[in-house]
């Protein structure tokens, strides 16, 4: 997420409480900005063909592996990455 993008607000009133897992999913146009919101908030989240065909660039994936990797070094920079 760029600095200074505001946060959206998390359903049921804010974090997950303890002892209940989170993870944040998005498909499509949604799977990399739902990734890094992820990220940031430091939830667990998930990446593979089933859930975008593309790259961030918008270049086609060549499988789950380059999915995997460019995800990894994606969320790297991130807060909570």
């Amino acid at each position: 997420m760029p600095p200074g993008t505001a946060l959206p607000q998390l359903p049921l009133g804010g974090p997950p409480r303890r002892g209940r897992p989170v993870l944040l999913h998005g498909e499509d146009g949604g799977a990399w900005p739902v990734l890094r919101l992820a990220a940031v908030l430091g939830l667990a989240t998930r990446i593979g063909i089933e859930d975008t065909l593309l790259l961030p660039d918008g270049r086609p994936a060549t499988g789950n592996a380059q999915l995997v990797a460019t995800a990894k070094t994606l969320v790297s920079g991130l807060p909570g990455g």
